[in-house]
């Protein structure tokens, strides 16, 4: 198994790990200062990598009804309709983590079949490029979630 494979499923067990067991006011909580709570982050995991890997690989990709309350941009005070529960969305990532390895294990190096540039700065052309950076934006997005569980935790006691 590639490398890139064992540090996806790191990083998504503890993704999964840091939020196990919160209660909702804590998953629900967003304190002054922050766009966002703990569940958005959460979901918002799935969703952007459905989008920058499976999307841009020209693959199939899952979870399209919850992608107007995840996607970049979006905000909790914004959702109308039914929001996945965090259980689904740890159901939805463990699966995602699967059909990761599963649908990319040959194909790592394949060029993407919608390549985009980030930022103007870096090019996304392969799926490893694709999944180093949706690895990388997880990780970004587990410390935004780690701020807000010390912040829920003080205000919520």
């Amino acid at each position: 198994m590639d490398s890139i494979f064992k540090q996806l499923q790191f990083v998504r067990g503890n993704t999964i790990n840091s939020v196990k067991g919160l209660d909702q006011n804590t998953v629900g909580y967003q304190p002054e200062g922050f766009n966002n709570h703990i569940h958005w982050n959460y979901g918002h995991i799935l969703t952007s990598t459905e989008m920058l890997l499976f999307k841009l690989a020209g693959k199939e990709y899952k979870y399209e009804n919850q992608f107007p309350f995840f996607s970049g941009g979006t905000k909790p005070s914004g959702w109308e309709g039914t929001v996945a529960t965090v259980e689904e969305l740890t159901v939805a990532l463990q699966e995602q983590e699967q059909r990761i390895i599963d649908t990319f294990k040959d194909s790592l190096d394949q060029s993407l079949a919608n390549p985009i540039q980030l930022g103007g700065r870096l090019p996304l052309e392969s799926v490893r490029d694709a999944l180093t950076f949706c690895i990388y934006h997880e990780g970004l997005h587990q410390g935004t979630i780690s701020s807000l569980k010390k912040v829920a935790v003080v205000q919520t006691v």
